[in-house]
């Protein structure tokens, strides 16, 4: 009896603290449809509106025999451009016919505001799985097209403007951020005054204290833009209207700083380096984030605002 009730409150106090609660595996696709290749890679591009941590992700195969799985992570910053490589695992495995296959741990931070591909590929002969489904919603974003067209090995960066309309059968386990990790919250959206595009507010990377290499990225405006990114303490509970259907996110009521201005280069980014000290103090500290650009023509455009979490 005492035994019982002691597993009754571990397994209470494990839930409370989060350890097992915040893993959700979601499945994207069906095994609907299935198609048999040889050397061939296979993936789904996903729009991340809420960062989190990808613990691991899988796919659903049927093949025998040994042969090395090739799971990769791609970053862009648009739907349709170049996606770079961020994280590639090798998994040896003795295939068991029809089942899911898995990269083993990653803990990579898919980051709001940002498009990966997550993409398997194989050299030998494996049957894969998809739906004929454009779009598939997640908890932190939305499936937006398969990558078909990949072979083996898949090389380091990929350049991609179709929309092949399939979901292959993957299934992603992710959690938020924990108490003890860094994070990136997006809020708001970007607008413009002008036919000029604006641009979107991101970062290099999740914000871990003592990273030199840490920057801020405004991204989309045409080359010799002029962009700005203010910082302040926190954002406004409501925002307010600056110029046309623009608003303004960050309170700027307390210090706020100028990182100064930077032009857009040809690839359309303006970029603001940001090291982050290995300070102790600021563990867990908040800091909120707005861009802004000016064009040829001196019309606004505003960018998203962005709340670091640093850890």
């Amino acid at each position: 009896m005492r035994r019982a009730l002691l597993l009754a409150l571990l397994a209470s106090a494990l839930l409370a603290s989060g350890l097992t609660a915040q893993t959700r595996r979601e499945i994207l696709g069906t095994t609907a449809n299935a198609a048999t290749r040889t050397a061939a890679a296979k993936g789904n591009s996903l729009r991340v509106d809420r960062t989190v941590v990808l613990e691991s992700f899988e796919i659903f195969l049927d093949f025998r025999g040994a042969q090395d799985l090739e799971f990769t992570v791609f970053r862009c910053t648009d739907e349709a451009g170049t996606y770079a490589e961020v994280a590639r695992v090798v998994v040896p495995t003795n295939g068991q016919g029809r089942r899911w296959y898995s990269s083993g741990a990653l803990d990579l931070f898919l980051l709001c505001g940002s498009h990966y591909l997550l993409a398997v590929s194989w050299p030998g002969s494996a049957t894969y799985f998809y739906d004929t489904t454009e779009t598939q919603a997640l908890s932190f974003g939305e499936h937006t097209f398969g990558y078909a067209p990949g072979v083996h090995p898949l090389p380091a960066s990929i350049t991609t403007n179709s929309n092949d309309y399939a979901v292959y059968n993957l299934a992603v386990k992710t959690h938020l951020p924990d108490t003890d990790e860094p994070d990136v919250t997006c809020s708001g959206e970007s607008c413009s005054t002008s036919a000029t595009r604006a641009p979107e507010l991101g970062v290099s990377g999740a914000p871990f204290l003592g990273t030199a290499s840490f920057e801020l990225q405004l991204f989309g405006a045409p080359e010799g833009t002029l962009g700005t990114v203010l910082l302040a303490p926190s954002l406004l509970a409501t925002p307010l209207p600056l110029v046309g259907s623009c608003e303004l996110y960050l309170d700027l009521s307390s210090a706020t700083f100028s990182l100064g201005a930077v032009s857009f280069d040809a690839a359309r980014f303006a970029r603001f380096p940001f090291p982050l000290p290995r300070d102790g103090s600021l563990r867990g500290q908040s800091v909120a984030l707005q861009g802004f650009a000016v064009d040829a023509a001196s019309a606004l455009a505003v960018a998203n605002a962005l709340v670091l979490k640093l850890f």
